[in-house]
């Protein structure tokens, strides 16, 4: 037999032969036919034949990657001959940003209602001052404790008079931070005892006010002057959200304390003054939320 060498051939020793008998190498690529001989389609189409809108990948032929958006008109013509938006004809419109707030508490200071406007009841220490919420009168004192709440009723008859007790439809009960609170000098209440001076108050004013349903605000963080008044704030809280308020009737909580810390574990600065425990106007409107929220609501 004769053995062709023809160029363009590089095999490892293999010889190709004229004689069709002999057995090629298949996994030999050095035996492929030229490009000019193959017969299959090109490794790209051309662009006119792909469908409009479609970005062929070069790695995966004929698989939409992304679909463009068709053109847009080109009525408004800009010095390069295309803009990619219509002309404004008018300023943008910029909604206002919306409140965070209800809208109830975005009103100036509301008057004092009459006895016959009165439906709700918010009775506690300082933390009440300041509170804006519709149909509602306020009985509060400063630095008061929870057996002392109960003295505040008759000197309030100017505020409230005992014949308008049962037109009352909620009672809202914010008291605590002055009790649990642990100074560096001087006499502690005992928890378990604020925790019954608080159970005894809840019992009373249900059977004062036989028509309302009672909500216990939580008591919120503060700056703490030690450490013991945060952790007996925090088991306050824990014990009558889980077993206070399950032992009475028409008793609700009122739950907001990590509303009042950043996400470092912080007292929020916009909330609070400088003393770390009375709250500005924004961490009022915070706390107007949250009882307007227990007065409308419907158990």
């Amino acid at each position: 037999a004769v053995v062709s060498t023809q160029s363009g051939h590089y095999g490892r020793g293999n010889a190709v032969t004229s004689t069709p008998c002999v057995k090629k190498n298949t996994h030999d690529l050095d035996h492929a036919p030229p490009m000019s001989s193959r017969t299959e389609a090109p490794p790209f189409p051309p662009l006119s034949s792909l469908p409009n809108g479609f970005i062929v990948h070069p790695d995966r032929l004929n698989v939409p990657v992304h679909r463009l958006p068709p053109p847009l008109p080109e009525q408004h013509g800009n010095a390069q001959g295309y803009m990619p938006f219509p002309a404004p004809t008018s300023p943008p419109f910029r909604p206002p940003p919306p409140p965070s707030f209800p809208q109830h508490s975005l009103r100036p200071m509301l008057p004092p209602p009459s006895h016959k406007q009165a439906q709700h009841l918010v009775i506690g220490d300082s933390m009440v001052k300041g509170l804006q919420l519709p149909n509602t009168v306020y009985i509060c004192k400063g630095g008061i404790h929870p057996s002392e709440v109960l003295q505040l009723l008759p000197s309030s008859c100017s505020v409230l008079s005992p014949d308008q007790y049962d037109a009352i439809r909620s009672v809202t009960l914010v008291v605590g931070t002055n009790a649990l609170n642990v100074p560096k000098s001087g006499k502690v209440v005992p928890l378990l005892d604020v925790v019954y001076d608080v159970e005894k108050l809840i019992y009373d004013l249900t059977s004062i006010f036989k028509n309302a349903r009672i909500g216990v605000y939580n008591v919120i963080p503060r700056a703490f002057t030690t450490v013991e008044t945060r952790d007996r704030i925090a088991l306050f809280n824990d014990i009558f959200s889980r077993h206070g308020v399950k032992v009475f009737k028409n008793v609700f909580w009122i739950k907001q304390y990590w509303e009042f810390i950043d996400h470092n574990g912080y007292l929020r600065k916009d909330l609070y003054g400088k003393d770390g425990l009375h709250l500005k106007w924004k961490g009022k409107r915070l706390m107007d939320k949250a009882i307007f929220d227990f007065q409308e609501s419907y158990f």
